[in-house]
């Protein structure tokens, strides 16, 4: 009987994520054929594993293995992710006669800016009877607005002297 070495060798998974700034990033590595070895991730740009095996070698728990048993995923993720986690991450795979590695690019994007409301000019506009004959009511209706809140309070003038108001909320007598 002979027993054939059968060796390890990577799935196609993606090779380029981006993903915005404080999201999860989950980089993928399927390996068929791992047997009893070890899966490593390593950031290119640093000395010290990530990960090796389900063994998370960062002083954060932002960095963990995503892997269940008889999977042949081995997926990186990266929660909350930073500006700072964009590179080549390296999934590897030490074997008796070689070592596998397959390279990762992830890159980091700021999330879009969100408006909550339409940007508005800060703009009164005064709307009523341009003309009115003496000792008649006039009706003016102000409508102010502003961009990041609404007036508390409008004050209205006459002559160049503020009106001090006795009437109900909304109403001005002169």
């Amino acid at each position: 009987l002979e027993l054939l070495d059968i060796q390890p060798e990577f799935l196609n998974t993606p090779k380029n994520y981006n993903v915005e700034m404080g999201r999860k990033a989950v980089l993928e590595c399927a390996i068929r054929n791992l047997m009893d070895r070890k899966v490593t991730w390593i950031k290119l740009s640093e000395d010290t594993p990530l990960t090796v095996g389900k063994e998370t070698f960062q002083n954060t728990n932002r960095i963990f293995i995503e892997h269940e048993d008889n999977s042949p995923y081995w997926n990186l993720v990266i929660s909350q992710v930073q500006l700072n986690d964009s590179g080549v991450y390296e999934c590897q795979i030490s074997s008796q006669y070689r070592h596998l590695r397959l390279h990762v690019l992830l890159t980091v994007v700021a999330a879009p800016a969100t408006t909550t409301t339409p940007a508005v000019e800060n703009s009164i506009q005064i709307y009523g009877s341009k003309f009115v004959e003496k000792e008649r009511a006039i009706l003016l209706t102000c409508n102010a607005t502003g961009q990041e809140y609404v007036p508390e309070q409008l004050d209205w003038f006459f002559n160049g002297n503020k009106i001090v108001n006795d009437d109900p909320p909304g109403r001005v007598s002169i």
